[in-house]
């Protein structure tokens, strides 16, 4: 599999937003701008919780927009290493925003 058994540095400094100040798990939202966004959806009668809010921003749910599965798959030395998730490729959003995956969420 593509990705697998990468530091987490080396995924993550592969993202487009690497370097930049972040919120929410890796996004650049912040706490506060989920919270006003999903109070509005509620207030609108729409779906208002975390999921609804990473598929309407175009981010990755599986994964949680981190662009990596958060369970080391093996260790290098003393680096934990991970794999990129299979959903987003790596990205942090999915490849097909609108496609349910199968693939489970992680804890």
């Amino acid at each position: 599999m593509k990705g697998r058994g990468q530091t987490w540095r080396d995924l993550a400094n592969k993202l487009p937003y690497a370097g930049l100040p972040f919120g929410l798990c890796g996004t650049l939202f912040s706490v506060q701008e989920v919270k006003d966004w999903r109070e509005q959806e509620q207030n609108a009668g729409r779906g208002s919780g975390l999921e609804d809010f990473y598929r309407a921003h175009g981010l990755c749910w599986p994964c949680r927009s981190r662009g990596y599965v958060p369970a080391p798959v093996g260790m290098e030395g003393n680096l934990p290493l991970f794999e990129e998730c299979e959903a987003c490729g790596g990205t942090g959003s999915p490849v097909h925003p609108t496609a349910d995956t199968d693939i489970p969420s992680p804890s």
